[in-house]
């Protein structure tokens, strides 16, 4: 079994990550953002990373 990821799998986890450490702070150090604004720019992010990702790596090959 491989394990082959795409370029949208790797934006989502850089996404993610600052996302989840900005809701376990309680929000983002220095930002005026509290948890659900952390959620909120997670779940519009996700997406735009994942279709510009895609766009890219279509392009590519």
């Amino acid at each position: 079994m491989t394990l082959d990821h795409l370029p949208s799998d790797w934006g989502i986890v850089a996404i993610f990550a600052p996302v989840y450490l900005g809701m376990f702070l309680g929000g983002p150090p220095r930002l005026k953002l509290d948890r659900a604004g952390a959620a909120l720019l997670g779940a519009i992010g996700v997406p735009v990373t994942s279709m510009t990702t895609g766009i890219v790596w279509l392009w590519l090959c």
